[in-house]
């Protein structure tokens, strides 16, 4: 099925049999799927999570302090330019889905919730918060919650995040020009500031993940009435290029240190006491063995140069319609020669 907006959504299965006679029905609802946009909409925040129609005119990002930190307005170079690119979990659920209706008029129904980091921030994207199965005849329900912490700290969070996103670099470059009489070379420095719509840096580990949760804990019924697992996972990261000389560069791709991010770690089973405490039942430990062939390292380095070592001599130039055109070099970094015919045609 479609929306106007073109989106299209199962929302039914028919079971046949071997004559097509159909045996079932499974329905599928969501939130408020029609109000999720059309493709390539503006409106997304840092990870690409729908985020609202007030920042759909375009995809430059305004200053965000839970993004940036506490520095100004990007040094401000891009005071008051761009639009909201937060993310904001009541959008974001736009078109998740809502419940399922099985043939037996049983039905699942799904809530979520904002994806939080350690310090209660919010991040990109959604977590399961809490399914229910309904039984419509005996009114019975079953609950399973979800929390992202162990089970002695519920309320807060255990996501970790590695890379934040990075709109703003600047940077300058050091240029030579013969700039008196006595012909002296001097350096001349130039600044430059940049605000791009796509983060600087990787918003995602080697792994796929841009978040990960150390614990999960899984309450069955509403209070852990019928007990509760707790998964803890390992936590690593994928290490950024080492800085040599200079200054860091922005978008260097990052090793995949990071293969065993998410593994489970340990489990443990639940139940409460009659005073309301938490009694483990069983501990299930993880344990892994590295396989050491595949830690084959290839080594690569990234150089910017940020200086220019000829000097220039200086020039006046008047700008006018022809010379003011975009006008695109091409070089070779292999060593060869270029033969030029007498129409100067290589």
């Amino acid at each position: 099925n479609f929306t106007d907006n073109d989106r299209m959504f199962l929302v039914k299965l028919t079971d046949l049999d071997k004559n097509d006679v159909q045996e079932g029905v499974h329905v599928f609802d969501y939130y408020d799927r029609e109000s999720l946009p059309e493709r390539l909409y503006g409106g997304q925040d840092h990870w690409g999570y729908y985020n609202g129609p007030g920042s759909a005119s375009q995809l430059l990002p305004l200053y965000d302090i839970n993004i940036d930190g506490t520095q100004s307005d990007y040094d401000g170079y891009f005071d008051g330019v761009g639009v909201n690119r937060s993310p904001d979990a009541s959008y974001a659920k736009i078109g998740m889905l809502r419940s399922i209706v099985y043939p037996s008029s049983m039905f699942t129904t799904y809530e979520y919730e904002a994806n939080l980091l350690e310090d209660d921030t919010e991040t990109g994207g959604l977590r399961l918060a809490k399914v229910t199965n309904h039984d419509p005849v005996t009114g019975y329900k079953d609950i399973t919650r979800y929390y992202y912490n162990h089970i002695n700290d519920l309320n807060n969070s255990s996501g970790h995040q590695d890379i934040r996103p990075n709109f703003f670099s600047y940077y300058s470059y050091f240029v030579n020009k013969l700039s008196n009489p006595n012909d002296v070379c001097e350096h001349f420095e130039c600044e430059w500031a940049t605000l791009e719509s796509n983060s600087l840096n990787a918003l995602y580990n080697t792994s796929g993940q841009h978040i990960t949760y150390e614990y999960v804990t899984i309450g069955k019924g509403e209070n852990f009435d019928n007990g509760a697992i707790e998964y803890k996972y390992l936590l690593s990261s994928d290490a950024k290029a080492t800085h040599v000389h200079g200054d860091p560069i922005d978008g260097l791709p990052l090793n995949n240190l990071s293969w065993n991010n998410g593994l489970v770690d340990r489990i443990k089973t639940y139940k409460k006491d009659a005073q309301q405490n938490f009694v483990t039942l069983r501990q299930v430990d993880h344990n892994y063995n590295e396989d050491n062939r595949l830690k084959a390292v290839i080594p690569g380095a990234v150089i910017q140069r940020t200086y220019a070592t000829d000097c220039e001599e200086n020039a006046t130039l008047t700008c006018t319609s022809e010379n003011s055109q975009p006008i695109y070099h091409t070089f070779c970094r292999a060593k060869h020669t270029h033969n030029y015919g007498p129409n100067g045609d290589c």
